[in-house]
Parts: C-alpha cells; sequence; structure tokens
C-alpha cells in the first residue's frame, strides 16, 4: 500500500512553528521555499526512488482534493502530480503526464533546531521539506522548505540571501542532524564528488566537508534556486518599502535611508515601478512582490491557514517553475547547439515541436481553476518570471529552425531536380549520339548497295563519319542551350 504524506498535515504543522515572539521588527512567522532544477543527466526517474525508503510519495488527501477541485480544474490538479494512482485512474489520467508525482523525505524531527551562522551569530532554523517532483520533458524539481520564524527582519533578509545560493553556503549551517537529514538527497542525485576522499589521504577531510562537495554539484548548471517565501509580522499596517526590501533581500531601512550613497539603495522611480509592476494584494492584511528570481508574501495574518486553502506553492508557483526552467532548458540548449553545429538536429526539432505541444496542452495556458485568486496570483508570478518572453523566445527559435529546415529542404529538393535533369540530358545525349551513327551508318550501306563502284571506297566511309561526328557535334549543344 502507498504510503501517502497530507500536505494539509504539514501546513498544519510549520503553524505550530509560529514564534511567541512580538517584538516589533521580528517575524512571527516565517518560512521560505527554494526550488532548484536537478540535472537530468542523473537519470533521475519515479522508478529510481519509488523503492527507497528514506522517500515516501507525497500526494494531497481525499479531503485536500475535494477542497482543491471547487477551486482548479481537474486537469490542472493532475498537471501538477499531488495525485494518487487510484485518483488518476478515476479522473482518466493522460498518458503524457501519468508519470508526474513528487517524492518527499522521511523527515521524522521537524521539531530538531538546526543552527545558521551568520556574522559569527546563531539562528535557529529548520529543514521542513525535503522535497523531488517529476515533470514531463525530463524535468526533475527539488523544492527545500526551511522554517525560520523569530528572528529578526534584518537578519531574516541575510539568511534568506544566504538560503538562496544555499548548496554554496552550507558550510555555514551547524547542526546535529542536518547532514544526516541531506545524505539520502545526495545519494539519490549519484554525485560521486568526494567519494575518494578519505581520513587516510594527507588533506583530511571530514563527513560534514565530503557531503559539501556531493550538496555543491547537485542543482542543473549551478542555477540560482527560486524562492517563495512567506513572512508574517506584528504590525498594524503592511509597508511597501518593507515588502521590498524583504523581497529583494536587502537590509531593512534600505528604501527610506536618506544617505543617498547607500549600497543598493534603490531610486524612487525605480521602486515606484517595482511596487506598482510586481506587487499583487487582495484583501488588506496581506500583500505580495513577484520578481524574477522571489515571491514574498508580507502578511498580518494567518497566511499559511489561508494559503493551505489554495496551495499557491504547489499549484500555482510550482507550475509557473515548470514552464520557466523548460523553456530555459530548450532556449540554452538552442543557443548551444546552434553556436556548436551551426544548426538544428531535425529529429532535435521534431522532439521539441512535440514537447511545446505538450506543455501548451497541460501547463502554458492561463485559465486553471473556478476562483478568482489563483489567476491573480498566477498572472503576477508570470509577470515577475519574465514567462511571456521566455516562451515567447521559444516560439521565435522553433520558428527559426523550422524556416532553416525549410530552406536546406528547399535547396536538397532543387539540388535533386537539378541532379535529376542533368542524369536525362546526358541520356538523351547518348541517346542522340547513337541514333545519328546508327542512321549513318545504315545510310552507308543503302548508298552502297545502290552503287557499288561509286560509294563503296574509303574516302565515302571517311565522309560518312565526319558527317555523323558533325550532326552529334550539332545535336549536343543543342540540348546544352536547352
Amino acid at each position: 500500500m502507498e504510503e501517502k504524506v497530507s500536505v494539509y498535515f504539514r501546513n498544519q504543522l510549520r503553524w505550530t512553528m509560529k514564534s511567541n515572539c512580538q517584538e516589533a521588527g521580528h517575524a512571527v512567522y516565517s518560512s521560505t521555499r527554494l526550488v532548484g532544477q536537478l540535472d537530468a543527466q542523473r537519470d533521475l526517474s519515479p522508478a529510481s526512488i519509488e523503492n527507497n525508503k528514506e522517500w515516501q510519495r507525497c500526494t494531497f488527501t481525499s479531503n485536500d482534493l475535494a477542497n482543491l477541485k471547487s477551486k482548479y480544474y481537474t486537469a490542472h490538479l493532475l498537471a501538477m502530480g499531488m495525485v494518487d494512482e487510484d485518483t488518476k485512474k478515476e479522473w482518466n489520467c493522460p498518458k503524457e503526464i501519468a508519470h508526474v508525482c513528487r517524492y518527499s523525505l522521511k523527515l521524522e524531527s521537524y521539531h530538531t533546531q538546526n543552527i545558521m551562522i551568520l556574522d559569527g551569530k546563531e539562528y535557529p532554523c529548520r529543514l521542513t521539506d525535503v522535497s523531488v517532483w517529476f515533470f514531463p520533458c525530463e524535468l526533475v524539481l527539488l523544492s527545500i522548505e526551511i522554517v525560520d520564524s523569530g528572528v529578526d527582519l534584518n537578519s531574516l533578509t541575510k539568511m534568506h540571501r544566504q538560503w538562496k545560493n544555499w548548496y554554496i553556503n552550507y558550510k555555514k549551517f551547524r547542526t546535529g542532524n542536518l547532514d544526516e537529514i541531506l545524505k539520502p538527497l545526495a545519494e539519490l542525485t549519484k554525485n560521486d564528488v568526494g567519494n575518494n576522499k578519505t581520513s587516510s589521504s594527507k588533506n583530511v577531510i571530514n563527513e560534514h566537508e565530503i557531503l559539501i562537495d556531493r550538496i555543491s554539484n547537485i542543482t542543473y548548471k549551478h542555477t540560482k534556486m527560486r524562492q517563495f517565501q512567506v513572512i508574517q509580522i506584528e504590525e498594524k499596517e503592511l509597508r511597501n518599502d518593507l515588502l521590498y526590501e524583504l523581497g529583494t533581500h536587502s537590509d531593512i531601512g534600505t528604501v527610506n535611508n536618506p544617505d543617498l550613497s547607500m549600497s543598493f539603495k534603490p531610486s524612487d522611480d525605480y521602486f515606484r515601478s517595482i511596487v506598482q509592476e510586481n506587487m499583487v494584494s487582495a484583501f488588506s492584511n496581506w500583500k505580495a512582490l513577484a520578481l524574477n528570481d522571489t515571491f514574498s508574501v508580507l502578511a498580518i495574518c494567518d497566511f499559511v491557514s489561508f494559503e493551505g486553502d489554495y496551495r499557491y506553492f504547489e499549484m500555482i508557483y510550482m507550475r509557473c517553475l515548470v514552464q520557466e526552467y523548460y523553456c530555459f532548458n530548450r532556449n540554452n540548449s538552442y543557443r548551444e547547439e546552434t553556436e556548436s553545429n551551426g544548426s538544428k538536429n531535425s529529429n532535435d526539432l521534431a522532439k521539441v515541436e512535440k514537447e511545446i505541444d505538450l506543455m501548451e496542452k497541460y501547463y502554458f495556458y492561463d485559465d486553471m481553476g473556478y476562483d478568482f485568486l489563483p489567476p491573480l496570483m498566477y498572472q503576477a508570478i508570470v509577470k515577475g518570471l519574465g514567462l511571456v518572453g521566455d516562451k515567447k523566445e521559444l516560439t521565435d527559435h522553433v520558428k527559426q529552425a523550422l524556416r532553416e529546415e525549410n530552406r536546406q529542404k528547399k535547396e536538397t529538393q532543387i539540388e535533386m531536380e537539378n541532379l535529376s535533369r542533368n542524369k536525362i540530358e546526358e541520356t538523351m545525349r547518348l541517346v542522340s549520339i547513337l541514333t545519328v551513327l546508327s542512321a549513318a551508318w545504315s545510310l552507308q550501306e543503302m548508298m552502297i548497295a545502290l552503287c557499288p563502284c561509286l560509294f563503296g571506297n574509303m574516302v565515302f566511309k571517311l565522309l560518312m563519319l565526319l558527317l555523323a561526328f558533325a550532326l552529334i557535334i550539332y545535336i549536343r549543344n543543342k540540348i546544352k542551350r536547352k
């Protein structure tokens, strides 16, 4: 029987980690969810993980699905993969997305406190989820969730800035169980870096440092992690400047600092444009800022429970990142292949066309549900990520590749037609030559038969041969002119 993990349970569990600290300038609740792409060359698949005891299939419960089905279309729920196999059969899940699923590490010690060392100070944080997501087109994503409630906001922005490059900054963490938690992830990705290093070597390297080596190469081409962060504060109002600072991981007070020479202080025009174009808010007790690498929610309410009804992270943010990473992969691959080979392989182009058809059918559309809130969040995230431009670039690349393929086909067709015409002309020349020679020989034989004494000598035969050759040259030149 497949073991299931309720996402609703995890949301409730995260909320028990709410801090008792109600000081101004501190986060009552804070969590950040990091998402990156795992290297497809590692041959990861649901089959490679389903029998691993360290991992378990993560799906919505029947109650979760009943609630979500009233907000999202069935096709959208199936495309995001957090549906058990029985429900997939009941809903007639299409074959193209039947393998889409999520597996999570079995984290038993949710309440075990981990420590991050930042500027010589220790800050509490808890690793609450590590998941691997399998999507179509060989797309495998990694998500990691950390809860770090109770930290002052200025330190929080610095911590979240470090988390985005977590595999680089891993050595800044000091914990008794973080290494143990992440070992299955390093094993799953089959990263053998550091395996040959032992304590008997000249430079003694402990297991923690070996794990750092392994973790550092997990994500695809060392791409920076995307971040979905939720921060609740005890304030009477939600300030746009604070939301901007949290979303950009700037020091708190940067926007309103009178010192114009301060590093990363935004200009008034830039600040206003970011807030006007990238902020989304439906109610007075929370607002969010959607940027290219972060989606930040600032709330003075229990946003975790509110988000639990809609699953913005699982249903919307992850869906947008599926689009983003797919476009990144294909656009990047197109540029690299064109630079090295000068053209796109016809088989690869056909594969990309099929992939785009699949993505347009299950992921690239905008209308995903019945409620007004999911489209509102979705459009904001799409704009922040620049997905419209990414998809246009991908489409332009495919169109350009198709034009190039058609041009090559046309050139090949013209070349084949010319070759065929040349062969026909050569055949006509040969037939013409044989015809002239045959006619000349027959005329000679007839003339000799009529008057052997006059036409039987050698001079006449030579004259007939010269006449034949003259006719051959004339016919050959006439065919060439045609």
